[in-house]
């Protein structure tokens, strides 16, 4: 096909002369284009009924009737002008011109490539004409190009291919050639041509939206800022996409829309993790509803643990050595004056603690316990009543002695048995080591104007039911257990039956095969404990979050991938493939992120691509 484009050299345009006197109307032109088709060498074929596949080519002159209203002689005459040369050409390429339609042409080639670089030189000769002419001289043609079957009825041609290239002409700009998928797959490898793809297009009488290809104007004199829409369209239109998204899903994001679905997603990616290994550091010891029924209810004076099995308790674990033992039960009366011993150790053993609640009205703590050795248990729900946030401590804990939590003094005191001490940054953060407890604000991560009061921390709950050991009381007691799970460790003792109302707690892996399954508080304490020791000591991540800005960018990011993704899609099937496969990559990216402690937008940047996406497909449409 080189031979054919490079003909275009020898293509003479001598006759081009914009001054030809015309005297009849337009039937003029029907009859000159009519004695020139007959010159033709290609003969056209004469069939009825059998159909051709042919490469159809429709031509059409721009703002035609108002150039006819303005001056009707002088556009008859150009329009002639122009036609004679457009024959030319088509001869040249073996083509042959069927008939005219007033300011247009429909033509025939038996070649697509033929079809192609007859319309290319078509474009160029007049565009090289032009040059030398006034403005008021120059008519700019569309071309429209569709390879399709047609049959042939006499001198004239009819089909889908002929509607079809007819309706891809109203899509050509001036000077351009519009080509239909077809027509460009047949010669994208066989002739070198300048055609980028313009999109989905919705044509006239057509079903469904057909993909179009341009071929732009020849030495194009245009504005510069035309010109570099045109060149970078599918950019701009990638931009523009990206840039509504954006906004769309950052404005959402702030007024809280998403975060109910974002804290199910983090629920999600929680349950999603690999399980751990239990924490040997701790022991609980759990009393069920058959501990409680065990006692004596005048004993228990309606607590779920009396003075004498708490006295046996603690004697019993002194033998053992534990490292620390939390009781996470209220005990907000004195001790029975019957057991002093209880009221002595409560007071003078360093490793005991106790929890008190803070608010109004609250829980006072135990009396015997002194401020040093208590700590709050409150823990903060969520609107959705899941426990996903770790309080460390609050500026007034009363009617609390103590303004830090249950577990940050049980934790503290586990540390410094290790030289490891609490600091306060310069910035007020709480720091163990080399860690460092970035506090949740108002609007943090996927959070909307919650209360952030106090010292909050993001809840990194064990992958794992069951946090550590646990034995029940009458066990330890009975002396059922290994000895070695409670020496040197951190006893937890905690009530676990459902009569005392501190087994309904729900955390973010409460739902499984959509039913609920709570949690003990004594548990979501020992998980609260070892998230901090786990982080201190064995490099476990804590859960972190970007600053906004880096939020920002991450989702604007996740805007502009939907946005090339999505352009210059060329079947649904393709769409759905290229679809699934990034939101595989996203959805993966953030689970990886999240196993390495990080709470970045998933829904937020699902949500940008699918907008994104959708907005460059209504571009390239429309």
């Amino acid at each position: 096909m080189e031979s054919n484009l490079t003909s275009l050299n020898s293509i003479s345009i001598t006759n081009y002369n914009p001054h030809v006197t015309i005297d009849n109307n337009i039937d003029y032109i029907d009859n000159n284009v009519r004695d020139i088709s007959t010159k033709n060498t290609t003969p056209l074929p004469h069939f009825r009924e059998d159909r051709v596949l042919a490469a159809i080519v429709f031509t059409d002159v721009e703002s035609f009737t108002k150039k006819m209203v303005t001056d009707e002689q002088h556009t008859l005459e150009l329009v002639h002008r122009d036609f004679q040369l457009m024959n030319q050409i088509c001869q040249e390429f073996e083509g042959q011109i069927l008939k005219s339609l007033g300011d247009g042409l429909l033509m025939y080639f038996a070649s697509v490539e033929k079809a192609v670089s007859s319309s290319i030189a078509m474009q160029k000769a007049i565009a090289t004409a032009a040059t030398n002419l006034p403005e008021s001289d120059i008519l700019r043609h569309r071309i429209g190009i569709h390879l399709g079957e047609v049959f042939f009825n006499g001198n004239d041609v009819m089909g889908n291919g002929v509607n079809m290239a007819a309706r891809l002409q109203t899509q050509a700009i001036a000077g351009g050639i519009c080509l239909s998928q077809t027509v460009y797959d047949v010669v994208k490898n066989t002739i070198k041509i300048d055609a980028r793809y313009g999109g989905l297009r919705s044509l006239k009488n057509i079903p469904e939206p057909v993909p179009v290809y341009e071929i732009p104007p020849p030495q194009e004199r245009e504005l510069p800022v035309r010109s570099f829409i045109r060149k970078w369209r599918s950019c701009l239109s990638v931009l523009a996409a990206s840039a509504i998204a954006s906004s769309l899903v950052i404005g959402m994001r702030s007024l809280g829309f998403l975060q109910v679905w974002e804290l199910k997603t983090f629920d999600q990616l929680m349950q999603l993790r690999p399980n751990e290994e239990l924490d040997e550091r701790f022991l609980i010891i759990t009393i069920t509803e058959k501990d409680v029924q065990a006692q004596p209810p005048q004993e228990r004076v309606g607590a779920s643990l009396s003075d004498r099995s708490l006295d046996q308790l603690l004697a019993k674990l002194e033998s053992y050595q534990p490292i620390a033992v939390g009781l996470d039960i209220y005990r907000d009366r004195p001790v029975n004056p019957a057991y002093r011993d209880l009221a002595t150790r409560m007071a003078k053993n360093e490793r005991f603690f106790s929890i008190c609640n803070y608010g109004d009205p609250g829980v006072i703590p135990p009396p015997e316990v002194p401020g040093e050795r208590q700590g709050f248990n409150n823990v903060i729900l969520d609107p959705d009543e899941v426990i996903r946030r770790h309080i460390l401590a609050v500026g007034s804990a009363s009617p609390c002695q103590n303004q830090y939590s249950f577990s940050w003094q049980i934790l503290t005191y586990y540390l410094a048995q290790k030289k490891i001490e609490p600091k306060l940054t310069s910035d007020g953060y709480l720091q163990l080591g080399s860690i460092i407890f970035k506090t949740l604000g108002k609007n943090t991560a996927s959070y909307h104007n919650i209360d952030s009061s106090g010292h909050q921390i993001l809840l990194n709950y064990r992958a794992n039911r069951q946090v550590s050991h646990t034995i029940s009381m009458t066990d330890f007691l009975n002396g059922k257990f290994n000895p070695n799970l409670v020496n040197n460790r951190i006893v937890l003792i905690g009530t676990t039956a459902p009569s005392f109302n501190d087994n309904n707690w729900r955390i973010p892996d409460s739902r499984v095969r959509e039913s609920i399954q709570t949690t003990t508080g004594v548990e979501i304490q020992a998980h609260m404990i070892s998230q901090i020791l786990s982080a201190v000591l064995d490099n476990r991540p804590l859960l972190w979050w970007w600053p906004k800005s880096g939020e920002t960018i991450w989702i604007c990011g996740w805007c502009l991938v939907g946005g090339i993704v999505f352009s210059r899609y060329r079947s649904l099937l393709g769409l759905l493939i290229r679809g699934g496969i990034v939101t595989i990559v996203l959805y993966g990216s953030c689970w990886i992120l999240f196993l390495q402690g990080g709470w970045v937008p998933l829904i937020p940047a699902a949500l940008a691509l699918v907008i994104a996406g959708g907005c460059v497909m209504v571009f390239d449409r429309f």
